[in-house]
């Protein structure tokens, strides 16, 4: 949880240098008694920033689309699943994965930016360093209304 709180803060002061009227609603949800995961610090970090900035960036393309009315929204939790793994979910109401990326979103140089916004390397790197991990990485989304990854990890014994 406090690695969370530790790396929005890094993306967060990234989009108000760009854009001094950012108004993104986060919502957090931690659980309190979770355990130690068997993970980096450093991994985490880079994960939980990634999929945050795709979450900002998803949030932001969709409120330029629609306009005002639009109240960007991002939901990050953290559940214990059971007595091995734990999630931290990360959700968006911007404006998805189209259904034909849905199955290589994590492939190397794919990418649902615009040319010039993006590598396409953020999210195989996120599943590589998860996998790396004995972890895995879950997408549910659907195209126009919301993106949700869910992070499966396993509790240190």
């Amino acid at each position: 949880n406090q690695l969370i709180d530790n790396a929005l803060p890094i993306v967060i002061s990234s989009y108000k240098f760009k854009q001094s009227s950012l108004t993104i609603k986060i919502e957090t949800s931690y659980e309190s008694s979770l355990e130690t995961i068997k993970l980096f610090a450093e991994d985490l970090t880079k994960i939980i920033i990634n999929l945050f900035k795709n979450a900002c960036d998803s949030v932001l393309q969709k409120q330029r689309r629609i306009g005002e009315n639009f109240q960007p929204h991002i939901i990050i939790k953290t559940q214990k699943i059971d007595d091995y793994f734990l999630a931290i979910i990360i959700r968006d109401n911007g404006e998805g994965i189209p259904d034909n990326l849905k199955e290589k979103i994590f492939q190397p140089y794919v990418t649902t930016k615009s040319a010039g916004e993006g590598t396409g390397l953020g999210l195989a790197i996120v599943k590589e360093l998860i996998n790396n991990n004995q972890g895995q990485i879950q997408l549910r989304t659907e195209w126009g209304s919301y993106a949700e990854f869910a992070i499966i990890l396993p509790i240190s014994n």
